[in-house]
């Protein structure tokens, strides 16, 4: 989405998940390899971002910049 404003212009874009993501965001009985997990429970024991899925909307990337004259 792009908004023009007065004097700026704003571009706003989703942050989806995707495949990549699932690798340590999924579940973790049909994504995320043992292996992973372990490491994961190791260096982040309170994370709690997993059973994500594809296409799951985690953010918005923003953009924004001065409109030349």
């Amino acid at each position: 989405m792009v908004e023009k404003g007065k004097d700026k212009i704003h571009f706003y874009y989703p942050i989806k998940t995707n495949f990549m993501c699932l690798q340590c965001h999924g579940n973790s009985s049909k994504n995320i390899e043992i292996a992973t997990m372990a490491t994961l429970r190791i260096l982040h024991p309170e994370d709690k971002a997993v059973n994500y899925d594809v296409n799951g909307a985690r953010g918005v990337l923003s953009i924004s910049w001065d409109k030349k004259r």
